[in-house]
C-alpha cells in the first residue's frame, strides 16, 4: 500500500528532476570533459539577442565597432563557457543568420567565434591547428555533436 507521505516524495522528487531535465541534457555530452573554456565571440548587433539569450557564461560582454552615427554593430562576449552552452548558442544563432556562416577558431587559448557574410549559408567553419573543417546544417545537429567536434580540434 502507498502512503500519502511516500506518494508526496514521490510527486516531489519527480518535479523536480523534471526542473533539473534541461540543465542536465545541455551539459551531459559524450565526452566527459566539462570544465569552463576561455572564449571572444564577435556578434553582429542584428544576432545580439540571439546569443545573450542563449549563451550562460562568466565575462563580459563589450561593445566594439559603431556606425557613423555611434550605434552599436558588434559586440564581444568575452570569458569563460562550458562547452555545451556554447554549442547550444553557436547553433541558435546558425538558425538565426539569414545570410553567411559561422567560424570558430580553436588554435590559441581562447576560442574565437565570428561571422562571415562571404561564407555559404549556416555553415560553421571550425579552424584547427590541423587545417579547417567546413560542416554544412545537416552535420551537426546538436550541441553535443558541435562539442565533441570542439574537443576534437584541441
Amino acid at each position: 500500500m502507498i502512503t500519502r507521505r511516500y506518494f508526496l516524495k514521490w510527486v516531489a522528487f519527480s518535479v523536480a528532476a523534471v526542473g533539473f531535465w534541461p540543465r542536465l541534457s545541455i551539459a551531459g555530452t559524450s565526452s566527459g570533459d566539462n570544465r569552463p573554456r576561455k572564449f571572444q565571440w564577435r556578434v553582429p548587433e542584428a544576432h545580439y539577442e540571439t546569443v545573450k539569450k542563449e549563451l550562460r557564461f562568466e565575462g563580459e560582454i563589450r561593445e566594439g565597432e559603431r556606425d557613423a552615427k555611434g550605434i552599436p554593430l558588434v559586440f564581444f562576449f568575452v570569458g569563460a563557457v562550458l562547452l555545451p552552452y556554447l554549442a547550444k548558442a553557436v547553433l541558435a544563432l546558425r538558425r538565426d543568420i539569414v545570410y553567411g556562416g559561422v567560424i570558430i577558431d580553436t588554435r590559441g587559448e581562447t576560442i574565437e567565434i565570428d561571422t562571415d557574410k562571404s561564407l555559404p549559408n549556416r555553415v560553421i567553419v571550425i579552424v584547427t591547428p590541423k587545417g579547417t573543417d567546413l560542416y554544412e546544417r545537416d552535420e551537426i545537429d546538436n550541441p553535443a555533436e558541435l562539442v565533441d567536434v570542439l574537443l576534437k580540434a584541441k
